[in-house]
């Protein structure tokens, strides 16, 4: 075999595999539901790789960003946060892409490659409310932390 063969073969392999295997992008919004003026949502995120700083968000307010998944079979990104608002905080885990996905308001486990790769986290004064979907409509919102006193 030539080595032009060989080396259509290798750039072949990896092509194909680039096109199965690219990591999928996900994407993570935050909306302060914290309806009355004045009522500030400081937010600060971070993973093992990206420090994405602090964002005061007022009411209605929205913080997004998207990412590509780490490439390694078996590794995944996660991303936490840190929610402050007035004598309240929590800090989770707000993706893990190791997570199963869950679509929209039926809640049925699908593989990401549906689709399921936007997570939009709502916050309110009850606590932090999350849908896995593009365009979530209130009954997706499912409840998922409260707020904790610190």
């Amino acid at each position: 075999m030539g080595s032009c063969t060989s080396f259509f073969l290798v750039f072949l392999v990896f092509y194909v595999g680039e096109i199965t295997s690219v990591p999928h992008v996900f994407e993570v919004h935050i909306r302060s539901g914290l309806d009355l003026p004045g009522n500030n949502l400081i937010v600060g995120c971070w993973s093992g790789n990206d420090d994405l700083g602090i964002h005061v968000l007022l009411p209605n307010q929205e913080y997004s960003w998207r990412f590509r998944d780490l490439f390694w079979p078996g590794k995944h990104s996660v991303f936490w946060c840190k929610f402050q608002w007035n004598d309240l905080s929590n800090k989770f885990q707000v993706i893990n892409t190791g997570w199963p996905s869950h679509c929209g308001s039926s809640n049925v486990i699908l593989p990401k490659a549906a689709g399921c790769r936007t997570y939009r986290w709502l916050v309110r004064p009850k606590g932090f409310f999350l849908a896995v979907t593009d365009k979530p409509i209130p009954s997706d919102y499912e409840y998922k932390a409260p707020w904790q006193k610190y």
